[in-house]
């Protein structure tokens, strides 16, 4: 199956531009108004796709890190709109594939991303929202598997003090209606696309969208109700998350202008390596090395896990790179039910050197495993 960036015929460090250009091109050429081919319609729709996806910054680091095999099964699997699967209980928020991957959205949402604006009959929204904010948050290896308590510092938009909010240096002064989209925050313009007409609708720049004049802007935040704070929130990491999980904190994000809904946090944990285990899904993997007495004989060892050590036992007979599972000491599974595995994968030493009393061992189990072959020949031939 193509990926996204082989539809739209660009590399995968492609810039917003390149992006941009190579839809242009392909939504031109296989446009079905265009290009009566049987095959225009489906290719038009598979680079329309491509385009959503690639010119939205959250959803390509998503596509990026995750593959198109897996973006594409997380789409089709409920998480998108309708079927939003929600963790809550990590403090005050919470987090969700929906924000994580972006819900399915309309294809044709793909002219917004080339005309700069909403398509016509297209509604604005009646609460406008502040600006979501990410804050990359580094985790250890075992802080991701166990889960931690942080508290981490960053600047959001808070409501102006000076004015309280209302982006007025006079404090019972109303706001008027503004004179230029009479109080909708939009203007409308058609533009032409393709040989179609579509209406362009943008946020006023007389209002800046928010449909209203402030007659005398606050000076502290030059009428928007807003000033920028430095914000400390304690946060509670599950157990289980890995590098990209995002956890969403409700309305911690910037304060909309003059008093309008803050926007949500996102944060995004960055998981550091260990130098002992590496994860596979909600499986650890942990490497160990055995002598050849240890591997033929069995042995009782000590190994290290996340929590602390345990005794394992290693079985007569254990080839090179055989698997030891044990049950249970894996990752936690942020869905809930039982936690992954250890899988401990077992490398039998061969010495380089020997001392004078690991020769003669050697070299009598060499006349050993030599009579054995001996007798056998004897018996078939």
């Amino acid at each position: 199956m193509q990926s996204y960036y082989e539809i739209l015929g660009i590399s995968a460090k492609a810039s917003d531009a390149e992006i941009k250009s190579a839809y242009k091109k392909l939504a031109k050429k296989y446009h079905p108004d265009v290009n009566k081919e049987a095959s225009a319609k489906n290719t038009f729709q598979q680079v329309s796709k491509a385009y959503q996806i690639l010119s939205d910054p959250q959803k390509r680091a998503a596509y990026d890190r995750m593959g198109h095999d897996t973006f594409e099964q997380a789409q089709k699997g409920g998480y998108g709109k309708g079927s939003q699967q929600s963790y809550s209980g990590f403090g005050q928020g919470g987090f969700s594939y929906e924000d994580i991957f972006g819900g399915a959205q309309d294809p044709f949402d793909i002219f917004e991303g080339i005309f700069g604006s909403k398509r016509y009959g297209q509604e604005r929204r009646s609460d406008p929202i502040g600006e979501n904010i990410e804050v990359i948050l580094n985790l250890t290896f075992g802080e991701a598997v166990t889960g931690v308590t942080k508290t981490i510092s960053y600047e959001r938009f808070l409501g102006c003090k000076s004015c309280g909010g209302s982006g007025s240096a006079k404090k019972n002064e109303p706001a008027s209606t503004c004179s230029t989209c009479q109080g909708s925050g939009q203007v409308r313009s058609n533009r032409s696309f393709l040989g179609a007409q579509f209406a362009q609708v943008t946020d006023c720049p007389n209002c800046r969208g928010t449909g209203q004049i402030i007659k005398n802007p606050c000076l502290s935040c030059s009428g928007t109700g807003r000033s920028k704070a430095k914000e400390t929130l304690t946060v509670d990491i599950p157990a289980g998350v890995d590098t990209g999980t995002q956890i969403r904190y409700s309305q911690k994000g910037n304060v909309g202008e003059r008093n309008t809904k803050p926007g949500d946090l996102f944060i995004t944990c960055k998981v550091s390596l260990h130098k002992n285990f590496s994860r596979s899904g909600n499986n650890l993997v942990l490497h160990i090395h055995v002598t050849i007495a240890q591997a033929v004989l069995g042995d009782t060892i000590e190994i290290p896990t996340i929590e602390g050590k345990v005794t394992v036992e290693i079985p007569q007979g254990t080839q090179h790179e055989d698997h030891i599972t044990i049950k249970n000491k894996g990752v936690p599974n942020l869905r809930g039910g039982s936690r992954g595995s250890l899988i401990i994968i077992v490398h039998v030493q061969i010495p380089k050197k020997l001392s004078n009393e690991q020769k003669k061992v050697f070299t009598d189990l060499k006349a050993v495993e030599k009579s054995n072959s001996s007798l056998i020949d004897k018996l078939f031939s």
